[in-house]
C-alpha cells in the first residue's frame, strides 16, 4: 500500500488489498442484499437525478467479515499509524448506480473521520472524491483498489466530483471512526 498525504487532513491510498482479497470483496459487493437504499443528492446546479440513481448500502456488522477487513488493513503498519483500526465504528459496502451523485457536504458529528476504498474503477475523476481544505481543492480519482482518508470530515467540505457513469454501478467500501489519536 502507498499512502500519499495531500493536505493536513487528507490522504490518497493506492494498492490497498492483495488481488485475492480484492476479488473476494468485489464478489461480496456484487451480491449483497441492501439494508438501506439512499437517493442521489439533488442540488440547484444539477438536474434532478432519476429515481434509479441510488446508493444501495450494506452495513458490515458481521464480526467475521468486519474482523477480516480490519485484519487485512492491519497488514499495512503505515496505515495503522494514521488510523486506530480498533476504533472503526462503522463499515459499509456501497453500490452507486448510474447518475448517482453525492454533492459536497460536511459529515454529521457522529462520523468524525472517513476512509473510502474504491473496489473498481478506471482512474476516472467524475466518480472520485473531492474536498476543500484551506481554500484549496483536492481530488482522488475513482480507481480500482485506491481510496481516500479524510480526517475531520465534519469540518471539511467533501463529496463526489461528478456522478456515476459508464459502469453498471460504482463499488465502494466506507469506514468511519471518531478519533485518530
Amino acid at each position: 500500500m502507498k499512502i500519499k498525504q495531500l493536505s493536513a487532513n487528507g490522504y490518497e491510498l493506492s494498492n490497498i488489498f492483495d488481488d485475492a482479497f480484492l476479488t473476494e470483496l468485489v464478489e461480496f459487493v456484487d451480491n449483497f442484499i441492501p439494508a438501506n437504499i439512499r437517493p442521489s443528492s439533488d442540488t440547484p446546479d444539477m438536474h434532478a437525478p432519476p429515481r434509479s440513481a441510488v446508493r444501495e448500502v450494506f452495513h458490515i456488522d458481521q464480526i467475521s467479515l468486519k474482523n477480516k477487513l480490519v485484519q487485512e488493513l492491519s497488514k499495512h503498519s503505515e496505515l495503522g499509524k494514521l488510523i486506530p483500526l480498533s476504533k472503526i465504528q462503522a463499515i459499509e459496502a456501497w453500490r452507486d448506480y448510474p447518475m448517482y451523485y453525492n454533492y459536497k457536504h460536511y459529515d454529521d458529528p457522529v462520523v468524525g473521520n472517513v476512509m473510502i476504498i474504491y473496489l473498481d474503477g478506471q482512474d476516472t475523476k467524475n466518480m472520485g472524491t473531492e474536498y476543500t481544505e484551506q481554500d484549496q481543492e483536492y481530488f482522488v480519482n475513482y480507481k480500482k483498489n485506491n481510496g481516500i482518508i479524510l480526517f475531520n470530515s465534519v469540518e471539511i467540505l467533501h463529496g463526489m466530483v461528478g456522478y456515476v457513469a459508464d459502469v453498471p454501478y460504482r463499488k465502494t467500501l466506507y469506514f468511519n471512526w471518531l478519533t485518530h489519536d
